[in-house]
């Protein structure tokens, strides 16, 4: 059983779904969740119902042993006439066999020719070790799932060279090794290595280790507070669910805004639907505002170029800059970047209860924020013309911000 996030599951197919859905549905209508009967359980449906029914059919369950390949098929076969589509059902029907007791009598040939092939392979294994070793080769105990000796390294070395081995025994006097051959010459004792007293001149200066100084971290939205330097590359929504974080509700705009971009439009609602309870099960009566908004900010074509093919979401850098005379690294994830042949646009989403569309009326703080994003932009994107946006949740509405602006507010910072 794989577990998937609520984008992932999504962003499948309708069909898949449905399928999903309607595994334990029986075209008789005996099934559920809804009782489906014929027509109304898709081909999805009715093919993963005959896999999920063959599986627990062969597996061991606490009130039936599992079935055999062919008793198993027989069933499904018994029960096409009400339970199952016949059609999905009758010959040629593919089942891979996991183990032994899953292969039918026509497979076994073809199982045990692998057989023998990995078997061959375990050998040579040994051998090519014996052969090459160039000093000593250590065997260790058997580690297979069965705990079994029967047919191992272990066992054909302790069978063949045991009677000629030494035995070492532990403080309890249990066989802790077996050492070929008995008879060997001692190891050769080391010579010790006399050091020259005289380097020719070149003293010897082991100079201490410098202090270790941890670096300072910077966020281009809180620059005047610096930032854990283990969550610098945190994700918004890491952030989003640590209950500490505010605004969650923007922060799962962000997220919406993200990844239903790459959604087809017709199947966003379902797939915003799906996915908003995970990002913000703190605020459910919020679900409908935050899947309508961001809808509809997908859907204004004026805004279309933000999330078409040549954008970027969420994309994190780190930087090393000088500020006020000292080294510091800058850490950021830049919303959504937009590459053109005119240039490169850098964007930001607010969700602020006040937003303004004058440039001179933006809060400081979004200014330096966005000038340091077009700071780093510029050693990314060498020679392209770099601009800087806010996009207003709120309004809907992308405002540019001028260049000078965006200089002033980075002023101080040198990227290195």
């Amino acid at each position: 059983r794989a577990s998937v996030s609520p984008f992932e599951l999504g962003a499948l197919p309708e069909p898949v779904l449905h399928g999903i859905a309607q595994h334990h549905e029986r075209l008789d209508g005996s099934g559920y969740r809804e009782a489906s009967r014929g027509p109304a359980i898709g081909l999805h449906g009715r093919m993963a119902g005959i896999v999920d029914s063959f599986c627990a059919l062969t597996a061991a369950r606490p009130y039936a042993n599992p079935l055999s390949t062919e008793d198993a098929l027989a069933a499904l076969h018994d029960w096409s006439a009400s339970l199952f589509d016949r059609g999905l059902v009758e010959p040629p029907l593919f089942v891979h066999a996991s183990s032994a007791a899953t292969h039918a009598p026509a497979t076994t040939g073809f199982k045990d020719e692998a057989d023998g092939d990995q078997l061959r392979e375990y050998w040579r294994k040994l051998y090519v070790a014996m052969t090459r070793a160039e000093d000593e080769l250590y065997v260790t105990g058997y580690l297979t799932k069965q705990g079994k000796v029967d047919g191992s390294w272990y066992e054909a070395i302790e069978q063949g060279l045991g009677p000629l081995s030494e035995s070492l025994t532990d403080a309890d006097g249990n066989t802790a090794a077996l050492v070929y051959p008995r008879d060997r010459p001692a190891p050769a004792r080391l010579k010790p290595v006399e050091v020259p007293a005289d380097f020719g001149g070149m003293a010897l200066d082991f100079k201490p280790l410098p202090e270790r100084k941890p670096r300072k971290v910077l966020r281009p939205s809180s620059v005047e507070a610096p930032s854990d330097p283990d969550r610098t590359l945190g994700t918004r929504l890491e952030q989003g669910l640590d209950p500490v974080t505010a605004r969650l509700a923007g922060t799962a705009l962000h997220a919406l805004l993200q990844h239903l971009a790459k959604v087809a439009p017709a199947e966003r609602p379902a797939v915003a639907a799906r996915a908003l309870p995970q990002l913000l099960p703190e605020a459910p009566e919020q679900h409908q505002v935050l899947q309508t908004k961001a809808l509809s900010i997908l859907s204004r074509p004026e805004l279309a170029p933000l999330f078409a093919e040549a954008s970027r979401a969420e994309v994190p850098f780190l930087a090393t800059a000088l500020h006020k005379g000292e080294t510091v690294t800058i850490a950021g994830r830049i919303d959504r970047i937009v590459s053109t042949p005119e240039g490169v646009l850098l964007v930001d989403f607010k969700s602020d209860a006040d937003p303004v569309m004058e440039p001179a009326r933006v809060k400081p703080g979004y200014l330096t924020q966005l000038g340091l994003y077009a700071l780093v932009a510029k050693q990314l994107f060498p020679g392209q013309r770099i601009e800087a946006a806010i996009l207003w949740t709120g309004l809907e509405s992308l405002l540019k911000l001028p260049d000078a602006a965006l200089a002033e507010a980075a002023r101080g910072f040198t990227i290195r």
